[in-house]
């Protein structure tokens, strides 16, 4: 995830739509090298979570703002059921950074409710 490509993002939406009205972050892997603590490897931990939850937190720093403009908007993060449950396969980078997503969703809409932003994680599985 780059933050200049998640900036550009936006600012492409605003200049060709005149708002953001919804902001999607939907991005994310699962690595095949992903498995258990002690195999995994700090390479696949440290992509899956640049992808899957630094992407997610540069898609809402660059796009909040936009939506303040907007008035308000909803923003959806993509999560999964192993941020809640677990996984049956062992996956750990996958799951943790799926319960941040989920953590961050929480939190992103708690701070801005009052700004008529709505924030939701979509949970499949």
């Amino acid at each position: 995830a780059k933050a200049a490509d998640c900036q550009q993002m936006v600012a492409q939406t605003e200049s060709t739509f005149g708002k953001l009205n919804v902001l999607f972050n939907n991005a994310g892997i699962m690595h095949s090298r992903d498995d258990n603590a002690m195999t995994t490897e700090e390479e696949i931990w440290d992509l899956t979570i640049n992808i899957n939850l630094k992407g997610v937190f540069l898609g809402c720093k660059y796009g909040i703002p936009a939506l303040q403009r907007a008035g308000g908007g909803s923003i959806i993060n993509t999560a999964s059921f192993v941020a809640l449950l677990g996984a049956a396969t062992p996956q750990i980078a996958y799951t943790a950074s799926k319960g941040g997503v989920l953590s961050m969703t929480r939190e992103l809409a708690v701070i801005h409710a009052r700004e008529n932003i709505r924030v939701n994680a979509l949970c499949p599985g």
